[in-house]
C-alpha cells in the first residue's frame, strides 16, 4: 500500500511540474530578436508617413520589421530623427555611432507607431545598417 502510494505521489509531482514548466514558457515566451528576423518592409521615410496618414493608418507596418534610409534630422544618445518623419530608438550597441545632421543612414528595427503629439513614425529596437 505504502509502495503505491509513493508512486502516485511522485507521479503527481512530474505532472506538476511539466504543467509549471510548460505554462511558464506560454506566459512568458522568448523575446524576439530583430536584428536575425529578415526585413518585412524596405521603403523611404516618406512613404511610411504617408502610410500613417492614409485610412488604414499604417496597420500594415505595425509590429513588423523595417528598413529605411533616410537623412539624420536629430539625434542624442538613444534615439535619432530621419527625415523629420521617423523616430528610431536605438539598441546600446549603436547608441555610440559617430553621427552629425545630414549623415544619410539605413536602419532596420521594429515599428511600433505613431506619435500624434511629435507627429513621428516610431520604430524602436533600431540599429544602423550603413553609417
Amino acid at each position: 500500500m505504502k509502495t503505491k502510494f509513493t508512486y502516485i505521489i511522485i507521479a503527481t509531482t512530474i505532472i506538476a511540474g511539466a504543467l509549471a514548466y510548460y505554462g511558464y514558457q506560454y506566459m512568458f515566451p522568448e523575446q524576439r530578436n530583430i536584428l536575425e528576423e529578415e526585413v518585412a518592409f524596405t521603403l523611404p521615410p516618406e512613404s511610411l508617413n504617408e502610410a500613417f496618414q492614409a485610412e488604414t493608418q499604417g496597420l500594415d507596418y505595425i509590429d513588423q520589421v523595417v528598413q529605411t534610409t533616410g537623412k539624420v534630422t536629430e539625434f542624442d544618445s538613444g534615439w535619432i530623427v530621419l527625415d523629420n518623419h521617423i523616430q528610431a530608438n536605438l539598441l546600446p550597441s549603436n547608441i555610440d555611432a559617430p553621427l552629425n545632421k545630414d549623415m544619410e543612414i539605413t536602419i532596420k528595427g521594429r515599428c511600433v507607431g505613431y506619435d500624434e503629439l511629435l507627429e513621428h513614425k516610431k520604430v524602436d529596437q533600431a540599429t544602423m545598417i550603413l553609417y
